[in-house]
């Protein structure tokens, strides 16, 4: 880098008291341009590398060596698995029921298995095409999932500790009331006795209970 090296000599001379002040100032007037247009091109240079906003795995090449690039055009595939998440658009009649922290099955059907989580987004802005708005769960990391997979999402937005749980075709219905019948025990004999009920919430799961 001779600018340098003459820009320090000059230095070391005008620190002497030798040389002239516009000399030492030339020189360091054209070291500096020259250090301003080397940084100009070394952000062009960097502009030519293809980077990924993320961390992850290499999961598709859709460039090859030659083929003309263009912005906008996608060049890789990269997957991040130790930061996904599972995406889905509930109806709007959902959105005074579902808030941030609340707790979430996740069902991986093709895996047989199940995920608990809880839901790490809530839009609040309601799609005014489809009527639904988003909601998010992150996924442990690590776990073995893949992009793009379907995945059934159970969201608790209803709980009642002190409730009996009893299946939805034992409840009957009159014009008075919602009753179901219990079996009780008079002397040697069991019969039928009718129970008002005050219904909440349903709920049907084709895995395990909720705890």
């Amino acid at each position: 880098f001779p600018s340098h090296d003459m820009y320090r000599k000059q230095e070391r001379l005008w620190n002497q008291k030798i040389g002239t002040e516009m000399q030492f100032l030339q020189q360091k007037t054209q070291y500096e341009a020259l250090l301003a247009r080397r940084s100009t091109l070394e952000a062009q240079i960097d502009m030519t590398r293809i980077k990924a906003p993320v961390d992850g795995t290499v999961d598709d090449v859709y460039l090859k060596i030659g083929q003309a690039v263009s912005p906008g055009l996608p060049a890789v595939r990269v997957v991040n698995y130790n930061d996904m998440r599972v995406v889905a658009e509930l109806s709007e009649t959902y959105i005074a029921k579902v808030r941030t922290g609340d707790a979430v099955r996740l069902l991986f059907k093709d895996y047989d298995r199940e995920e608990d989580s809880r839901l790490s987004y809530v839009a609040r802005n309601i799609n005014a095409i489809n009527r639904t708005f988003r909601v998010e769960s992150d996924l442990p990391a690590g776990g073995r999932y893949n992009p793009n997979m379907v995945v059934v999402m159970k969201i608790k937005d209803y709980s009642n500790p002190k409730a009996i749980r009893i299946p939805v075709n034992l409840i009957q219905r009159s014009e008075q009331e919602t009753y179901a019948l219990v079996a009780v025990a008079r002397g040697k004999q069991w019969v039928a006795e009718k129970r008002v009920l005050k219904l909440g919430g349903s709920y049907d799961h084709p895995y395990r209970d909720w705890e």
